[in-house]
């Protein structure tokens, strides 16, 4: 048990995505360096903080949809959502949340998976503004084309 408790721990630290544990009430039991970085902590920092800390937006809803009900707390919930993100400094990103409840010990919990998307999404608007600058050049260049010289 030992030995898996160690690769569980190693895996868990060197996760690219923030992963983040929280309790019922949606209070952070656990999260990786990836989280801490993600959100601008120090290690260890958030543990003991509420999601609603740093996923300002969603947490409170989030709770609800996990923990509600009692048909949620018997059935596995898993869902993935993008939402804005909060850092430590108080600057906002978007990220992408999968989130999953999970039994540990009898109590339920939720494992959140935390990815930040902000220059993904950059880049696909950056794509959309040039496609409509080609498309816009391509009108131009067609219509004169079209003209007759002189």
């Amino acid at each position: 048990l030992s030995d898996q408790h160690a690769t569980l721990n190693a895996v868990l630290e060197s996760a690219m995505d923030g992963i983040v544990v929280c309790d019922s009430h949606l209070v952070v039991t656990m999260a990786n360096a990836a989280a801490e970085k993600i959100l601008g902590y120090a290690h260890g920092a958030l543990e003991g903080m509420n999601l609603s800390s740093f996923i300002p937006d969603e947490a409170e809803a989030w709770q609800q949809e996990l923990f509600g009900s009692p048909a949620s707390l018997v059935q596995p919930q898993a869902w993935r959502r993008t939402t804005r993100g909060l850092r430590s400094d108080g600057s906002s990103f978007m990220v992408e949340a999968s989130l999953s409840t999970v039994r540990i010990e009898g109590r339920p919990q939720a494992a959140v998976f935390l990815r930040d998307i902000s220059e993904r999404l950059a880049t696909q608007e950056a794509l959309v503004r040039s496609n409509q600058e080609l498309q816009q050049f391509a009108f131009v260049a067609s219509h004169d084309l079209r003209s007759p010289l002189g």
